[in-house]
């Protein structure tokens, strides 16, 4: 609600509110999905490639190590961050540096997640032929342009209002319905906003260059293993 005589003062705490929209969005994604990760991540994998009966049990006993290990070194300093952040919007402490330096530290536990998951991920493409090798990189190959069709076919406008719609939709969830200045301060956040585009596709495909590079000289496993996890 804006206060008579600080109009600037509640569009800062809007704009806030909108910036950590996207932490928190991540964060009710992960509580709904967390705990059937050990048949969710076998499931997606394999929307990419087939794997062998051996793979699938050698995958799944990795899950388990993998989430072990998050929940007994990496939820607790969830909840820590989630905690300091409720208490900086709480005593109006909040400033878009803070929530940079949040965003940051969500970040880096993503990373911690991938280096610990890559070794599980360098054994499975030891092991797997070159069917499955094949199968996987075609998969990227397909998706990649199936997203650069739908870029291609969608407007300017029809991207603003896409992440406008999406942007109300997760702060709703969140805050229920928006009052008026609130609505104006998305509109405000998807003016401004920069889509990755086709820079992002273009990470994209490097990245999977590399690994289609460190995949083809696999017969040298240290350097491969080593070459999996920089690419992580």
């Amino acid at each position: 609600h804006s206060e008579p005589g600080k109009p600037k003062h509640c569009m800062k705490n809007i704009l806030c509110t909108v910036f950590l929209t996207a932490l928190l969005a991540g964060c009710s994604r992960i509580q709904l999905a967390y705990n059937q990760l050990d048949w969710l991540l076998p499931y997606y994998l394999e929307t990419y490639t087939e794997l062998t009966d051996q793979q699938s049990s050698y995958l799944e006993q990795e899950v388990d190590r993998l989430l072990a290990w998050h929940c007994s070194t990496q939820v607790g300093a969830y909840a820590r961050l989630l905690r300091a952040a409720s208490t900086d919007f709480r005593s109006d402490h909040m400033t878009v540096e803070k929530l940079a330096d949040y965003s940051n530290r969500v970040e880096q536990f993503w990373n911690n997640i991938l280096l610990q998951a890559s070794p599980a991920i360098a054994g499975l493409l030891l092991d797997a032929d070159e069917a499955q090798l094949r199968e996987l990189f075609d998969s990227f190959q397909e998706r990649n342009q199936e997203w650069l069709a739908e870029y291609r076919d969608t407007t300017p406008e029809e991207m603003h209002a896409n992440y406008t719609e999406r942007m109300q939709r997760e702060l709703e969830r969140w805050f229920g319905p928006l009052q008026p200045a609130q609505q104006q301060a998305v509109l405000e956040w998807a003016d401004h906003f920069q889509p990755l585009g086709l820079d992002g596709l273009q990470a994209r495909e490097t990245w999977q260059s590399r690994l289609q590079e460190l995949v083809s000289h696999r017969d040298d496993r240290a350097t491969f293993n080593t070459g999996i996890h920089e690419l992580f």
